[in-house]
């Protein structure tokens, strides 16, 4: 894993279960149908899957930073000032390093998801992240 994740590994929060069927049987028994729900449902479900071992969305102090209230509004980073809005999720999610906000490591251990999660899923994660109280 930490080949995969780099030396920030370790700090990453997240669920393990060990189980007794293949992978493929349980990633069926568990698979999400994003055709069943709307993109904000999408992009919680991505959310909690990907993003919530590292980024809250109350403000809570985390690996990453909160996603509360960073709608809309200027991400503080080591690249100086950057609008909080797609560009800027979609850079980040694809090249965690291009702009590490300020007060948190470089190199970022925010593994990239480029390659691991498609344009659509992309835009269903900003969905939610626009607006995470919505549920």
């Amino acid at each position: 894993c930490a080949e995969y994740c780099g030396d920030g590994h370790s700090l990453m929060r997240r669920d393990v279960r060990v189980v007794d069927k293949t992978w493929d049987e349980v990633m069926k028994e568990i698979e999400w149908k994003f055709d069943k729900h709307d993109a904000w449902e999408n992009g919680q479900y991505l959310y909690r899957i990907n993003c919530s071992g590292c980024h809250s969305i109350d403000g809570s102090a985390k690996t990453g930073p909160s996603f509360l209230g960073s709608w809309g509004g200027t991400a503080e980073t080591d690249r100086g000032s950057v609008p909080f809005d797609e560009n800027y999720v979609l850079e980040s999610v694809e090249d965690p390093n291009a702009k590490v906000r300020n007060g948190y490591a470089r190199p970022s251990a925010m593994p990239t998801f480029k390659g691991r999660l498609t344009p659509e899923e992309i835009n269903y994660l900003i969905e939610f992240i626009k607006d995470p109280a919505r549920g």
